[in-house]
């Protein structure tokens, strides 16, 4: 039993990402090539370009987690991701079983 088919065949979300390469990779000023972010527009005009049967958020996944080798189609390998974050880390503290009262 397989998983469910795509609504999107995988070549063309390739084929439509790679069209717009030069908006979806970028060199930041110390000379990184990374992702855009989510938020960036560059994702909403991916996903018209497919009639809208891919969300943003699924094709900004889709690169960043490297699905069919999309990195190597772009020509790029070990790229950062551009967060738009200001905070660099979050420390999560627990409280251990003693803790609690």
């Amino acid at each position: 039993m397989g998983g469910r088919k795509p609504v999107v065949a995988p070549p063309k979300i390739i084929d439509a990402i790679v069209h717009f390469k030069n908006r979806v990779i970028y060199t930041d000023v110390n000379g990184e090539i990374k992702i855009q972010a989510t938020t960036n527009n560059v994702w909403e005009d991916i996903s018209k370009h497919l009639n809208s049967l891919m969300t943003k958020n699924a094709l900004h996944i889709f690169v960043q987690q490297d699905r069919h080798n999309i990195k190597s189609e772009l020509g790029i390998s070990d790229v950062k991701q551009n967060k738009e974050s200001k905070i660099d880390h979050v420390d999560i503290q627990t409280k251990s079983s003693t803790d609690c009262g």
